[in-house]
């Protein structure tokens, strides 16, 4: 008995130590994971860290999720990261989502990338343990599995790819480089025992080609691995069926950018030509420095630096030893090739990151020198290396831990930023961090590709109050996701606007200040500094804006109602209120579906109908509201100009909103930019969806702006301090009954004699007779009344010249000074243009 148990016990001790070591390749994932864990909580947020490029692989792989597959992003490619963010956003949409699915992931972009970080967490920390357990169990060598797991850490670049808590290509790399490297150093140390089968299999084939073609559609610089199975498929025939399947697979995964395959050929095209980055700079390249950046290359990691050059030196020795038909000697050889091109790779493009690949080859290489070399030392002196490496690589992490070592202050702005909500804020960043979120998005959607306008449709409703300024564009433009401002639309109707600024000097801040309010002096009342985050760099700037001289005045509203039940005499187009242009085409009536009356508009999918065109200028205001009725996307509208193009592309404003009884209404607000030399605007419904569209109850308003050409005073008259008004009707002003002022008076002699008075913003103030001010009362008609004290805003007015001794009179609120025949001659300051009852002249007493 006593016996049996012995035997027993020493059955199952071989599998006990299989479990304990089993247990030991689990002690470094789970200190990763606290790693990442750590580095997760103290991120706090994505926009806050890491929008680039976290938020272009969101809204690609939302636009995928959706069903959308015309992505814009097509840089690395990385085409197999925006397919696995897909596949994570449609799962979480599947079980937690609302609405559609881009809405959905705009809404609250945060709550996806949390999936989607954690799933690529997941995949690495998977890989390390995985990888290490298939050496493990194939070769039954735990320390070299305990080494395999040290790839991860085994560069700075890697470490700090590690770390980072986001969705982007190097972390897919790392990941699938764990499993690939462990795969081909087990094969070829099976080789070793059964050199007839272990590179035969087809599966073999396919897994090399699959891996090859995911690596180098993740990261074009991958490219050198494509090199590495042909030293070990021992037949032509294997070799061109590797080479066959990559290409297919390859193609297989950048489906997405299919259609930017010509844009994607041009890219990398002008990053080989270039002596620059990203394809800039002046055509060849630069010996000098190529040279200089491998230099800095090599001295930025001393453990890949002392890595390659052991390499050679192995090389070199298993070539004198003749070991150079073993599979381990080809597997050193094909990671020098590997780490050679990608050293050239990234001298040329200069980037320390375009060799994670290469110096996670490094550990696999110098452990296949070790068998090549006949595994010279002894198994105790592989523990002493692995405790030395652990030290080094643990002080690497510790390195990638500092920035992580206090909590994100942008973050904790971004908390102050919410009491910001509904203020009107401006947003200078570009693709860093920020404490808003919408800057990442922004830069995100920038790369949306076909779904580029639908999504900023949608922020646009999102986020009504947030606002973008390239500070690198040279036109003063202010931008409301794709839609264009000029400074002075912008701010209308906002009595206060944020400026939010980060990591820039106070210098530039405030001329990016001055750019924005040039001309705009009267406008903007005060601009002071809100708050700043010393430990970012974060200013904030408010600025406090008068609405009354900001608010567009326009001269007239020209209505135009089309109900599609009025036909002219040819019942070619249809014609609304009397004078209104014809807009074509009554062929397209229909009694199918209607709002009002018997009549809609059944508009052919693909067309555009029911076109005509405006006269328009640089200020005018287009409001146009459809009724709409699809079975899937809404009725469009465009607006353009005949020599401005881009005009409902980058000024035109659109809101859906439900109708009822299946219908929706189509608001479209625009106006025409300031610097637009346009003269017509046309006007056309489109529909592109897959059913019948119909449109019904079309209102469009234009509202004609006042801007009119301002004269300079004549310089005799802009120096008169004292004078009298002659109105147009031939009589002086005087003032009247409650010291209201009113051309009644017909002697020049007896008439009021003002005082021009200059104040600060260059406006002046008109003190009269009785010491007091002339008042524009805006809340009582805007008469002029002069029983005020002090010269303040309404107080305010200016000249505009007209002639030799004409002026007009402009108050602060932008409305004309009118001797209005039809009250008396009574002064008022309550008309949009000027003309004849709005013209004085002035004397000098």
């Amino acid at each position: 008995m006593e016996n049996s148990d012995n035997n027993a016990h020493l059955a199952q001790s071989p599998d006990r130590k299989r479990s304990s070591q089993n247990y030991a390749l689990l002690v470094l994932p789970l200190v990763f994971c606290l790693l990442w864990l750590y580095c997760y909580y103290q991120s706090k947020t994505f926009f806050c860290t890491y929008p680039d490029s976290t938020y272009i692989y969101l809204i690609n792989g939302t636009n995928i999720a959706s069903g959308n597959s015309a992505i814009g992003h097509f840089d690395n490619p990385g085409t197999p990261v925006h397919l696995l963010g897909a596949l994570v956003i449609y799962i979480v949409h599947l079980f937690s989502g609302k609405g559609i699915a881009y809405e959905d992931v705009l809404a609250d972009p945060e709550f996806y990338l949390r999936f989607c970080a954690g799933t690529f967490g997941l995949l690495l920390l998977l890989s390390i343990y995985l990888s290490a357990r298939f050496i493990l169990k194939h070769t039954g060598n735990l320390l070299l599995a305990l080494f395999f797991q040290l790839l991860p850490v085994c560069s700075f670049f890697t470490v700090h790819y590690l770390l980072l808590v986001r969705m982007c290509p190097e972390n897919l790399i790392i990941a699938v480089l764990l499993g690939y490297y462990a795969f081909l150093w087990v094969l070829c140390y099976k080789r070793d025992k059964f050199p007839e089968s272990a590179f035969s299999r087809r599966s073999h084939l396919l897994l090399f080609s699959f891996v090859s073609a995911l690596l180098v559609t993740t990261k074009m610089t991958c490219l050198p691995f494509l090199i590495i199975p042909l030293f070990f498929l021992p037949k032509f025939s294997q070799k061109a069926w590797y080479a066959l399947l990559t290409l297919v697979l390859g193609a297989i995964m950048i489906y997405p950018i299919w259609p930017k395959l010509p844009e994607m050929y041009n890219w990398f095209t002008r990053l080989a030509t270039h002596s620059g980055r990203y394809g800039q700079g002046a055509e060849g390249v630069s010996a000098d420095t190529l040279t200089s950046n491998l230099v800095k290359l090599f001295q930025h990691d001393l453990f890949f630096s002392a890595g390659y050059f052991i390499l050679i030196g192995g090389l070199i020795t298993g070539l004198l030893k003749k070991k150079q038909k073993e599979n381990f000697y080809r597997l050193m050889l094909g990671a020098f090739i590997v780490c050679t091109v990608q050293l050239a790779l990234a001298s040329k493009q200069f980037g320390y990151h375009y060799l994670i690949a290469s110096q996670m080859l490094i550990i696999p290489a110098l452990a296949a020198m070790y068998y090549v070399m006949d595994r010279p030392q002894p198994r105790k002196a592989g523990y002493v290396l692995f405790g030395l490496c652990l030290a080094i690589f643990g002080f690497k992490v510790s390195e990638g831990l500092r920035p992580y070592k206090e909590t994100n202050k942008i973050y904790e702005s971004s908390l102050e930023a919410k009491k910001y909500k509904d203020v009107p804020k401006i947003i200078t960043t570009g693709f860093q961090g920020a404490c808003f979120i919408e800057s990442g998005i922004r830069f995100g959607a920038s790369y949306g590709g076909g779904a580029y306008h639908n999504t900023n449709f949608f922020l646009r409703r999102q986020y009504p109050n947030s606002y973008f300024y390239d500070i690198q564009e040279p036109r003063n433009l202010i931008w409301k996701w794709d839609m264009r401002l000029s400074p002075e639309q912008f701010f209308v109707g906002k009595p206060q606007v944020l400026v939010y600024f980060i990591q820039m000097q106070e210098s530039e801040e405030l001329n990016v200040l001055k750019k924005i309010t040039a001309g705009l002096d009267s406008i903007v009342k005060n601009i002071r500094l809100e708050k700043y985050n010393e430990a970012t760099g974060e200013r904030f700037y408010m600025l406090e804006i008068d609405t009354v001289k900001a608010r567009p005045h326009y001269a007239e509203a020209l209505q135009y109602k089309y109900d599609f039940e009025k036909q002219d005499d040819a019942h070619s187009v249809f014609l609304s209120s009397p004078g209104s242009p014809a807009i074509g085409e009554a062929t397209l009536a229909s009694t199918e579906k209607h709002v009002s009356g018997m009549h809609s508009i059944k508009i052919p999918p693909g067309q555009y109908t029911c076109c005509t065109s405006f006269d328009a200028a640089p200020g005018d205001a287009f409001d146009i509201s459809v009724k709409s009725h699809t079975p899937d996307r809404p009725i469009g509208i465009t607006l353009s100009g005949v020599t401005h193009p881009e005009f409902f592309d980058n000024n035109c404003e659109v809101i859906t909103s439900d109708a009822g009884d299946g219908w929706q209404l189509i608001n479209l607000k625009a106006v025409v930019p300031v610097e637009s030399p346009l003269q017509k605007v046309n006007f056309c419904l489109y529909y592109f969806g897959y059913g019948a569209g119909y449109a019904d109850d079309l209102n469009i308003t234009i509202c004609k702006s006042n801007k009119v050409k301002e004269e300079p005073v004549p310089a005799g008259l802009a120096e008169v301090r004292k004078f009298i008004l002659k109105a147009s009707g031939g009589n002086y002003i005087a003032l009247g009954e409650g010291m209201q002022l009113a051309a009644i008076e017909p002697d020049a002699a007896k008439a009021e004699v003002f005082e021009k008075v200059e104040l600060a913003d260059g406006s002046f103030a008109l003190k009269a007779s009785n010491g007091m001010f002339v008042c524009d009362v805006r809340n009582k008609g805007s008469v002029l009344v002069a029983d005020r004290k002090e010269a303040r805003e309404w107080e305010s007015f200016r000249f505009i010249g007209t002639g030799l001794s004409a002026v007009n009179i402009k108050s602060s609120y932008g409305m004309f000074v009118c001797a209005d025949h039809s009250t008396d001659e009574k002064l008022s300051a309550d008309k949009i243009r000027p003309s004849t009852w709005e013209t004085f002249e002035l004397i000098k007493k």
